[in-house]
């Protein structure tokens, strides 16, 4: 009798500790979206950069090629400035964007096309190289005439 009353006194704390219900508390939330074109077609690659400059925050991520981004662990609260850029397209801003505990906040882009005309390239060379000329074309070997007669 004594050596089952050892072992539940021995159980019982271990049986009561598991039993306990264990919670995580949540502290952060994520931020999400899409960016699209006036299509609807998604936008790959477009840079976006989420700050809340109160709290010091700023991270700068590539959308994904389904125009898509999440942004996990983020303090919760705001103001959050959210600023997207695309090649040839205009930039886009969304401001005063405040984040809710535990929860996905999502955003969306859709971005205007804008037409960039680029400025005339000019390449300019200077000529005169002494390591680079017409008379040098690759790797050589200069073989003397005593050297072709010692072979």
């Amino acid at each position: 009798m004594k050596k089952f009353l050892n072992h539940w006194g021995l159980l019982l704390p271990i049986l009561l500790i598991i039993s306990l219900p264990v919670s995580a508390q949540v502290t952060t939330a994520t931020l999400s979206g899409i960016v699209k074109d006036p299509k609807g077609a998604a936008l790959g690659s477009a840079t976006v950069t989420i700050e809340f400059s109160d709290a010091g925050i700023k991270q700068v991520l590539i959308t994904k090629a389904d125009g898509r981004f999440t942004v996990p662990n983020l303090r919760v609260g705001g103001p959050y400035k959210v600023t997207v850029n695309h090649v040839s397209h205009q930039q886009s801003v969304s401001e005063d964007i405040f984040l809710e505990l535990g929860l996905n906040n999502t955003v969306e882009f859709t971005m205007q096309e804008t037409a960039k005309e680029l400025s005339g390239v000019t390449v300019t060379g200077r000529g005169g190289s002494k390591i680079f000329d017409d008379k040098r074309t690759g790797a050589s070997t200069n073989i003397s005439n005593r050297q072709l007669r010692t072979l």
